[in-house]
């Protein structure tokens, strides 16, 4: 009887990855890098709550102990509220593009085998190697991207008290998002 070994959690984890990175490639130190990342990105995007409750406090007067509303008093617009809470996330997909573009030179330079690579005759499986991983990267962080919009905008709406919210919150928000003005 031949005994075969279970696989160790690592080799499991290894697994899923491997047919979309270049043969022999160690890319544990790119997904750690990928998570830490993003964790980063996460935490610097939280600044948005900081900004929020500081004009939050500016709609509110304080007399004798008691915080009472401006009469009148309009909150800032979302988008200076969000200001740059997506910057982390941008920069991660920069550094992630980096790898994308560190995997096609792994090709070309470290293990030559772009020449084998160019003969097959599935020429997509060259791409698949070297920009799969990168590509669901960037997706994972352009979701996280768009989630900390909607959560963002969801808590300026809802914190804001009844009748301090401007107008037209999402108009602003993309004509400055792009400089139209």
């Amino acid at each position: 009887m031949k005994k075969t070994s279970t696989p160790t959690r690592t080799e499991d984890t290894r697994r899923w990855y491997e047919p979309f990175v270049p043969p022999g490639m160690n890319v544990e130190g790119e997904l750690i890098f990928f998570l830490i990342a993003m964790l980063a990105a996460m935490c610097y995007a939280t600044g948005f709550f900081a900004r929020l409750f500081a004009q939050m406090d500016l709609l509110y007067q304080y007399s004798y102990g008691e915080r009472t509303l401006i009469p009148g008093a309009v909150m800032a617009p979302f988008y200076e509220v969000f200001n740059q809470a997506w910057t982390g996330y941008f920069i991660v997909l920069l550094c992630m593009l980096g790898w994308g573009i560190y995997h096609d030179l792994y090709y070309k330079q470290d293990t030559k085998s772009i020449y084998t690579m160019r003969r097959l005759p599935d020429r997509v499986s060259f791409l698949r190697y070297t920009w799969t991983l990168t590509l669901c990267e960037v997706l994972v962080c352009v979701l996280f991207a768009i989630l900390c919009l909607s959560m963002s905008y969801g808590f300026y709406c809802l914190m804001t008290p009844d009748g301090c919210l401007p107008d037209g919150q999402w108009t602003l928000f993309w004509d400055n998002l792009f400089y139209r003005k």
